[in-house]
């Protein structure tokens, strides 16, 4: 799966070329979701609140099947940030349905934020932590992940199967155990076509070449050619090619609602990724990734 720079620059077509070439016997997409991180929802955060609601209501414009969000939703953690979060999601999608009544699925994983681990909490003491933020998402996480997603908090790291392809998440500090996870819940997921993972920091010496991510979950998940991985943390541009990594396994991150939105369609033979530009207005031109097949045999296999 690996690609040279002008083989990647190449597949960098717009989606109206691909589709008048190839597009009219694909017909519609297999799956199209769309993908955020990095909302950093606050009470004073206004700008960054309404950037959230409306990437929302453009992915709902859009006929999505789900929302990956990939962690930092909320700026501290908070139950009131985590009521703007349902506020958002309740006005795009009422009901968690679309206009046509089809279920939207929220696939969210919590960020260090969300966790109440961010650089200056953690000089905190936990008096002080709670004297500051006394009403603290993660105090019950089931309540507000059953409020968000309709069912019980999954564990740190879990599995949702959306329109028969399989999402896997691992929320904050447990990324690593993606791999151990994965292997002992082999037969819930399929890996022998595309499979989408989600964490908040970009795994090692991915995109941007980021050496400070979680380590042995890269590892892990080069042994699957078939694994599109998003994640967010860094609030990288995803005007820079270097958001997108194309090695053993796929890459992606940015998507910082304020500045970018991704909404990816998921085709028998290619994903389009479709890049908007939030704050200039404008669209960048799309990604358009062959997918990658592995055997079913290959699925959860140690590295």
């Amino acid at each position: 799966m690996s690609l040279s720079r002008r083989q990647f620059i190449t597949s960098l077509v717009s989606a109206s070329l691909f589709d008048r070439l190839f597009g009219a016997a694909q017909g519609e997409p297999l799956l199209r979701f769309g993908f955020l991180s990095d909302a950093h929802l606050g009470l004073a955060n206004t700008e960054n609140n309404a950037a959230f609601a409306d990437a929302l209501v453009r992915f709902a414009a859009a006929n999505v099947d789900a929302v990956v969000m990939s962690g930092d939703l909320l700026d501290t953690g908070s139950v009131e940030e985590m009521e703007l979060l349902l506020d958002a999601w309740q006005t795009a999608f009422p009901d968690g349905a679309a206009a046509d009544g089809r279920p939207v699925t929220p696939f969210p994983v919590w960020g260090n934020h969300d966790y109440m681990d961010a650089s200056y909490m953690r000089t905190m003491t936990p008096e002080e932590l709670r004297a500051a933020y006394p009403h603290c998402m993660i105090d019950d996480k089931d309540r507000w992940w059953r409020a968000l997603t309709g069912e019980a908090f999954p564990g740190e790291v879990f599995h949702k199967s959306i329109r028969g392809f399989s999402f896997v998440g691992a929320h904050w500090g447990h990324e690593d155990e993606t791999g151990p996870w994965m292997q002992a819940h082999a037969a819930e997921i399929d890996t022998s076509k595309l499979f989408v993972h989600v964490e908040h920091p970009h795994p090692y010496k991915t995109v941007y070449a980021d050496a400070s991510g979680p380590q042995a979950v890269k590892e892990f998940l080069s042994s699957y050619p078939t694994c599109l991985s998003l994640s967010g943390h860094s609030h990288l541009s995803m005007d820079d090619d270097r958001a997108l990594w194309q090695k053993a396994f796929t890459a992606m991150t940015g998507s910082v609602p304020k500045k970018h939105t991704a909404l990816i369609s998921v085709h028998p033979d290619r994903v389009v990724i479709a890049r908007r530009d939030v704050k200039n207005g404008v669209d960048l031109p799309e990604w358009v990734l062959p997918i990658a097949t592995a055997p079913r045999m290959r699925a959860c296999s140690s590295t």
